[in-house]
């Protein structure tokens, strides 16, 4: 293949990408939209330029294409069977055709087409998304990946609230962890972070951004109101983190560093994780099964947190796993 094929080739998948990430990120009026005037498009100029030896149902791919890629599989389908049914009355309809057989034929040869186009399209919808989900969340977890939690911090600073407010980002790293790897294995290592991700997705809940960002260390990120009850915010979290851990199966606790930041600090966000994750070593440092608090810049001294009983058992995956 010539270079220039090579470069036209591309050029082509490229457009495809843009165009089926642009039909993603529409609202679902806007889908509807275009997916509406797209097919009052092609059915119009199918029925009024008929000629027996002329077909155009090559077009009605553009429209079936729009709905398989945006819209769920069963309404893509039923969106298929409609516009088959439409393609089929221009010959009824408009244009009666003496040779019965022959439109027969066309009719299910379009049929042919359409259906083979829809499970084609909903195929590679289906792959998208899962590669999609796959580049942005750990396969252990199921949390965000480092790359994607700073994107949807960076997305969280952009809302209304968190610029009027504050932003919270807490880093996290268990203690005794790497002792259970060296004890027990690396299988029993990851059957306790799976565990513990269980619990702590329960816990931790929408609003709350949770991403793990390596090994047993977690991000849990959320908008706060002001400052002032930013230190009750971490204390409780931290005491919420050791009420799931009182029940693993090893011994554990989490050390923990907080960054409290404006949501009109300007900096990159990176900027902000690195900042959690010096006070989560300074948590270390102090003694473990603690944490660290500091407002942008400026640090606070350690505050710890005494490890307390749970009143029920809020970790019965991790029981299951020892």
């Amino acid at each position: 293949m010539s270079n220039w094929a090579k470069g036209y080739s591309t050029s082509r998948v490229r457009v495809g990408e843009a165009f089926g990430d642009w039909l993603i990120s529409r609202t679902a009026a806007q889908v509807l939209a275009t997916l509406i005037s797209t097919t009052v498009a092609v059915v119009a100029l199918d029925f009024t330029t008929y000629q027996p030896r002329l077909s155009l149902s090559a077009l009605y791919i553009l429209p079936i294409s729009i709905a398989c890629w945006s819209l769920r599989p069963r309404q893509a389908v039923a969106f298929t069977v409609v516009v088959a049914l439409l393609s089929a009355l221009r010959y009824p309809l408009f244009h009666p055709d003496p040779e019965v057989w022959q439109a027969i034929n066309n009719h299910l040869g379009r049929l042919f087409s359409f259906g083979l186009n829809a499970a084609v399209l909903m195929a590679l919808r289906r792959s998208h998304d899962r590669y999609a989900f796959l580049a942005r969340h750990d396969m252990m977890t199921g949390f965000l990946n480092k790359g994607a939690i700073v994107d949807e911090i960076s997305n969280l600073r952009r809302r209304p609230d968190a610029r009027k407010g504050s932003i919270l980002v807490s880093y996290i790293d268990l203690d005794g962890f790497k002792a259970i790897n060296d004890s027990h294995g690396h299988a029993e290592g990851d059957a306790v972070l799976k565990a513990f991700s269980e619990e702590l997705a329960k816990t931790f809940s929408e609003p709350y951004l949770l991403g793990r960002v390596g090994g047993d260390e977690f991000i849990i990120a959320c908008s706060v109101p002001d400052e002032a009850s930013t230190d009750d915010i971490a204390h409780a979290m931290h005491h919420r983190l050791s009420l799931i851990l009182a029940h693993a199966p090893h011994p554990l606790s989490c050390s923990m560093g907080v960054t409290v930041v404006s949501g009109r600090d300007r900096r990159p966000v990176e900027a902000w994780i690195a900042d959690a994750d010096q006070e989560m070593y300074r948590a270390k440092h102090a003694g473990k099964n603690s944490y660290c608090l500091t407002f942008g810049r400026s640090s606070e001294t350690p505050v710890g947190s005494e490890r307390q009983a749970p009143e029920q058992d809020m970790f019965p995956a991790l029981a299951r796993a020892s």
